[in-house]
């Protein structure tokens, strides 16, 4: 499809420590209310190279988090595979700011260009956050393109850069799996994280 939407409305969601289901706003941290989530979410596909995709996540007198993302894939050359993606988080409080009791606002942008040829995937990334807020992720994963067990590297202040470097196995007689190197490091927190690892392959 060239453009597709979504509209939803969740109430309760299981955390992944919990087995119990609670409202979104206790999941985000908001206890005195029990206030349910409304999405809504757009893709734009023109083209196979080209997709903007928008997504917005709302709860009363708790959190709004906007996500966008841009994703674009060169035509192939000689065999080479060239792809930019960029994302944009912006975060704030709502209505009667119970989250924090306070009003706050804060975003964070991402760069990541990653260059594939046969077997090899080589990447490199950059994200930015706001010096103000971290940023949240009470209710799944970071969508960061750094984000790993170790760090997300949303901290406020921080600015991060990351790269990779995988290997398919097919070749090797180890169909579905690939060998897997990453770094990544920030600045102003001083953090640094390295890993070197086997795991399933994506594609």
């Amino acid at each position: 499809d060239v453009c597709s939407s979504d509209l939803g409305y969740l109430s309760d969601i299981k955390l992944r420590d919990s087995d119990r289901f609670v409202p979104m706003s206790e999941a985000a941290g908001v206890t005195t209310q029990d206030e349910g989530m409304v999405l809504a979410g757009m893709r734009w596909r023109p083209s196979e190279r080209f997709t903007i995709g928008v997504i917005d996540y709302w709860v009363a007198d708790t959190l709004n988090i906007a996500y966008a993302e841009l994703d674009y894939v060169l035509p192939s050359q000689g065999g080479f595979e060239i792809r930019f993606d960029a994302q944009l988080t912006d975060q704030r409080s709502v209505g009667q700011h119970l989250l924090t009791g306070t009003a706050f606002d804060t975003r964070s942008f991402g760069l990541r260009t990653s260059v594939s040829y046969e077997k090899v995937l080589a990447s490199l990334a950059f994200s930015s956050t706001d010096g103000e807020e971290r940023l949240r992720s009470p209710w799944g994963s970071h969508p960061s393109y750094l984000a790993r067990m170790q760090s997300n590297f949303d901290r406020a202040g921080e600015d991060a850069w990351g790269i990779g470097l995988s290997y398919h196995l097919d070749r090797l007689r180890l169909p579905g799996l690939s060998a897997v190197g990453r770094d990544r490091k920030s600045t102003r927190l001083n953090s640094s994280h390295s890993s070197v690892s086997r795991m399933p392959s994506s594609a």
